[in-house]
């Protein structure tokens, strides 16, 4: 299973999973709040964090060659209004 982040709702997935055996990646910019992100995850199963920027091509292939199979894709992005996803940008 592949999550980005490792806050809110996307985290509580992420343990969900975990706690049912899913072998969880996440992805995130920020190093120390991936890293604790991750170390609640592993008290529940296995955790595979990644240092990446998913919206870039360097990030995409950075994650893509850390984790190159995935199964499940939880897209956990927090958008606060309504357009269409060509339209979306990057922070």
């Amino acid at each position: 299973m592949l999550l980005p982040g490792g806050v809110g709702i996307g985290l509580a997935i992420a343990v969900r999973l975990a706690r049912e055996g899913v072998a969880v990646a996440i992805c995130g910019r920020n190093q120390a709040k991936l890293d604790d992100a991750a170390a609640q995850i592993s008290q529940h199963g296995s955790v595979t964090p990644v240092l990446a920027e998913p919206a870039t091509a360097a990030g995409a292939e950075t994650l893509i060659a850390a984790v190159p199979h995935t199964d499940i894709l939880v897209n956990n992005l927090g958008i606060y209004e309504a357009k269409p996803f060509t339209e979306i940008r990057p922070s």
